[in-house]
């Protein structure tokens, strides 16, 4: 009968620990999910900065620009000129950004990874002991 008892104890221990350390491992989620979320709002907030400085600043250049070539060459060709060249910046510098914003990786890897293996520990505990 103790042999029994024993071993109901060692199994209510177990899904106890195994209870308490999936919580843990939740939590453990939850802040890794929370730091990555921070960082690509971090990441938004600058490619939403920069792009909105590229418009000003293209506004700004570009009148500038054609006014100053139109001396030289026809305006309409001034304003072509300029705006070719500034739309391919604006494209590469945004394109940049969003390369780097996809190496961001949302999934909770290691919390993923150590919950499967506290599942596989646990299902092996209670194979073994029956």
């Amino acid at each position: 009968m103790d042999d029994k008892r024993s071993l109901t104890e060692l199994v209510s221990s177990l899904l106890d620990n195994f209870s308490r350390l999936i919580r843990e491992e939740l939590l453990l989620a939850k802040n890794e999910l929370a730091e990555t979320i921070g960082r690509a709002k971090n990441d938004v907030v600058s490619l939403s900065i920069g792009a909105l400085i590229l418009v000003l600043a293209a506004f700004a250049l570009l009148a500038s620009a054609i006014l100053g070539l139109s001396l030289f060459i026809p305006a309409w060709a001034a304003a072509l000129s300029i705006g070719a060249l500034l739309g391919i910046i604006g494209f590469l510098l945004i394109r940049s950004s969003l390369k780097d914003f996809s190496k961001l990786e949302l999934a909770p890897k290691r919390s993923l990874t150590s919950l499967r293996n506290d599942v596989h520990f646990v299902k092996e505990a209670v194979s073994h002991d029956r």
